[in-house]
């Protein structure tokens, strides 16, 4: 009896791995939708898997729609809270990715109000520095920083200009 507990038990551990497995080859075949399949089925089997829910975040993020983008944002999300603080590097670059995340959706919100624009600019910022406080030499991280300091100075700029604007037309 021992022996067949054994046996299921280490049968569930590999239905994860092994679905981890193809969600990689689909994703290395640049085929995310099933990728994402493939990880959301290692979930299945285990929901604390961190490297289903790392990937499934970069699977979501690399099909680039509005939806998939809040589904990558959800997963490094949980990614982050689940994972220990030892682990500097994997929370640097997931703290990277979820960066690049909100300054895609800063990118694709096509609603008309500008300030929810603006926090997912501010939340890229916060993200991106984060990730530098966890490694100082990224230079991809440090180019974004510069460049999300540049593009909320400019959106400041322009509210600060509208509403001069709108006070000299009062």
């Amino acid at each position: 009896m021992l022996i067949f507990c054994l046996f299921v038990f280490l049968s569930s551990c590999d239905k994860e791995k092994n679905k981890l497995r193809d969600g990689n080859d689909f994703y290395q075949e640049k085929d995310y939708a099933k990728a994402e399949e493939q990880y959301r089925k290692s979930l299945v089997a285990d929901s604390n898997y961190l490297k289903a829910q790392y990937n499934l975040a970069n699977a979501s993020y690399k099909q680039q729609n509005q939806e998939k983008l809040q589904t990558a944002l959800k997963y490094y999300e949980q990614y982050l809270k689940s994972n220990s603080y030892n682990d500097t590097l994997n929370n640097a670059n997931a703290t990277y990715n979820r960066g690049n995340v909100n300054f895609q959706l800063f990118n694709t919100d096509t609603s008309a109000e500008s300030s929810s624009k603006i926090q997912f600019l501010q939340k890229a910022f916060e993200d991106y520095k984060q990730t530098l406080r966890l490694n100082p030499q990224d230079s991809a991280a440090k180019y974004n920083l510069a460049l999300t300091q540049y593009l909320l100075n400019k959106l400041q700029d322009q509210n600060q200009n509208q509403q001069n604007q709108q006070q000299q037309e009062q």
